[in-house]
């Protein structure tokens, strides 16, 4: 007869680990996140205008005497843009009247020269609604019989409708703004003004 069933013996050490199952399928995609806040969008605008179309003995004359000087003309508008409002240069040619609020970066180059026996100091400066703008100016001693360039340039706020001259000046007779009666017809365009908004 077979005998009664024996103890049962200690637990045998753990195999060895088996090799890794197969991947299992890609589950199913999840919901899609909500739209985020629509991005600010930038401003722009910027205007150009310059000296051009001018024939015959075109230097004009700066007064003696007084502290005003001569409105510096601007006779072409160059490319120009405003995200709202237009650019306007006025009927004449030299009042500029801005489109939009904001800071701007604002350049011009003014042509000169002096026709006097001596030394001429020039100065050219800005005027925005009619008031001077401190800060905004160039001054230049010239040699007699030369042509030099006054050049301004400053960051500024204006406000929509402001409008904004330039004034050339000197401290004696036979000064002008160049025309192209003293440059070849190539450099007409040399007196400028340009201005970008920066916000």
């Amino acid at each position: 007869q077979t005998g009664a069933t024996g103890i049962q013996g200690q637990t045998g050490s753990t195999g060895q680990t088996g090799p890794t199952g197969a991947t299992g399928q890609i589950g199913p995609t999840g919901f899609t996140g909500p739209i985020g806040e629509t991005g600010s969008r930038s401003r722009g605008a910027y205007f150009s205008a310059y000296r051009a179309g001018v024939t015959g003995n075109s230097n004009i004359t700066i007064p003696t005497g007084g502290n005003t000087g001569v409105l510096t003309p601007f006779t072409t508008k160059g490319p120009n843009y405003s995200e709202t409002g237009t650019w306007t240069l006025g009927v004449d040619n030299s009042t500029i009247t801005i489109p939009m609020t904001g800071d701007y970066y604002v350049h011009y180059i003014v042509h000169v020269i002096n026709n006097s026996s001596s030394d001429r100091t020039f100065m050219s400066y800005m005027r925005v609604n009619g008031v001077i703008q401190p800060g905004f100016g160039a001054s230049l001693r010239i040699p007699n019989d030369h042509i030099q360039e006054l050049i301004g340039q400053r960051i500024i706020n204006l406000t929509a409708g402001d409008e904004v001259t330039i004034y050339t000046m000197s401290n004696g007779n036979n000064t002008r703004i160049v025309g192209t009666y003293a440059l070849i017809p190539s450099e007409n365009t040399s007196t400028s003004i340009t201005f970008t908004l920066l916000n």
